[in-house]
């Protein structure tokens, strides 16, 4: 029999087989699990975003490099990330960036290439949809950051833990990777878009009274006022590339951190 989520509070459970230990590593990732939605191969490739949900302000997907070159549109209205997870990109504006590193690109503009798997992520203030033709030449402005150098944001016993990579701009994004066992509950978030592309993991998916699979190679959408959560089965951890926009809602991963809201969860069946 399936298990559904209950209460509204955002929590994690540790069940029999978690670790309990505070760990400060980032996660391995299995290199034959990767599945890419795009590959880079030709001198130029596709940019175009894979949208998760058309409403959605925001989309995130996986591609393979291999030594083409991905040209990101320069438009005002987009903001567009990326997070290296094996190989190196050179990134206009932010040079050479190998695994764990993530960049954000105000505007568009530059170009991506390299050998690498990563995963691409653009996000807007509306509906990707309406805001995807380019509108501007303008060279956009690189940021990156090394997440093996950001502070592990970890709770429920070190069983959970965030990388919180960019919080300002239209959207949070940032790494959420959790012990095996450990599961979500249903929440919601009353005026973000929650976006996740999943790395690792697997279990089931709940949004409002719907289930579904949770896997690896999988992106999931969430918009304002949708209950949602997940429930990790198995015995590998859940490490996802996640999203909020407008950000916002990560500082509760702080808060948890810092023991400032409660943790709270129950599973019925």
């Amino acid at each position: 029999m399936k298990r559904r989520f209950s209460n509204v509070f955002l929590g994690l459970l540790c069940v029999s087989g978690s670790s309990g230990c505070v760990r400060d590593a980032l996660p391995v990732l299995p290199e034959a699990r990767f599945t890419a939605d795009a590959t880079c191969s030709a001198e130029s490739c596709d940019s175009v975003p894979r949208l998760v949900e058309p409403t959605a302000p925001a989309s995130l997907w996986s591609v393979r490099f291999e030594g083409g070159t991905m040209k990101l549109p320069a438009n005002p209205a987009l903001d567009w990330y990326g997070l290296v997870l094996r190989g190196q990109l050179t990134v206009d504006g932010c040079g050479a960036l190998g695994p764990w590193h993530a960049y954000r690109v105000i505007g568009g503009g530059v170009s991506v290439k390299g050998l690498a798997d990563a995963i691409v992520g653009v996000a807007a203030d509306s509906a990707l949809g309406a805001a995807l033709p380019s509108s501007s030449g303008k060279v956009g402005r690189c940021e990156a950051i090394d997440l093996r150098a950001l502070a592990d944001v970890n709770w429920a016993g070190g069983q959970a833990h965030g990388r919180l990579a960019f919080r300002s701009g239209k959207a949070y994004f940032g790494l959420f990777y959790s012990d095996p066992g450990v599961s979500a509950a249903l929440h919601t978030h009353p005026r973000e878009w929650e976006v996740v592309y999943v790395l690792r993991g697997s279990g089931e998916v709940t949004v409002v009274d719907e289930i579904g699979p949770l896997m690896a190679g999988t992106s999931y959408a969430f918009g304002p006022g949708r209950m949602h959560g997940y429930k990790s089965e198995g015995g590998a951890p859940t490490v996802a590339v996640q999203m909020f926009s407008p950000p916002g809602p990560e500082q509760r991963f702080v808060d948890l951190a810092a023991g400032a809201v409660p943790l709270v969860i129950r599973l019925t069946p």
